[in-house]
């Protein structure tokens, strides 16, 4: 354990003015320290930053346009580095429409594309009509939406978010000892 003590001398300095001389030991017991909880902040920071992509994805999985399955199935978060050095990349891939889903808002002038309740209203008499029919299936494409899947599903539970974030990863750093 590092000590610090003072000592104060009268008289030492120029014009009379008392010296004061710090003596610090246990130095290198501080540095030994310091090189450990390095490691155990990059640690935890690795740790902080792949809890903080997976809550990102549980967020965005409730919000993805689902039809057949296969874009929210598609979400993927992968490590690259180590310690102080990781990078997280996540995001949905494998699923050609992912970024065009995510990109194209509801109904405008250049996509007639709509999700969740838009959708249910927008084609509530198709959907009533392919009730038990093979339309009203997922290949069908004719049923009802989950009220709350919107376009944009990744990027607004980052941006609604981000206090949880940054939270969920400086908590992990925190746990540093």
């Amino acid at each position: 354990m590092a000590d610090i003590s003072k000592t104060v001398t009268g008289g030492g300095m120029p014009g009379g003015a008392p010296s004061v001389m710090i003596k610090i030991t246990g130095m290198k017991e501080v540095l030994q320290n310091l090189r450990r909880i390095k490691g155990n902040i990059g640690r935890n920071a690795e740790r902080g930053l792949v809890k903080a992509a997976t809550f990102i994805i549980r967020e965005s999985s409730k919000i993805v346009p689902v039809q057949t399955g296969k874009l929210k199935g598609a979400w993927f978060i992968e490590k690259e580095g180590s310690g102080l050095k990781t990078g997280v990349w996540l995001g949905y891939r494998g699923v050609e429409y992912a970024a065009w889903v995510h990109e194209i808002p509801g109904e405008n002038i250049v996509s007639p594309v709509t999700h969740g309740e838009l959708f249910n209203i927008k084609h509530a008499e198709d959907i009533r009509k392919a009730a038990g029919t093979w339309r009203g299936t997922a290949e069908g494409g004719m049923f009802k939406r989950k009220p709350e899947e919107q376009w944009k599903y990744l990027e607004t539970p980052i941006r609604n978010n981000l206090d949880t974030i940054i939270k969920t990863v400086r908590d992990e750093i925190a746990k540093t000892k």
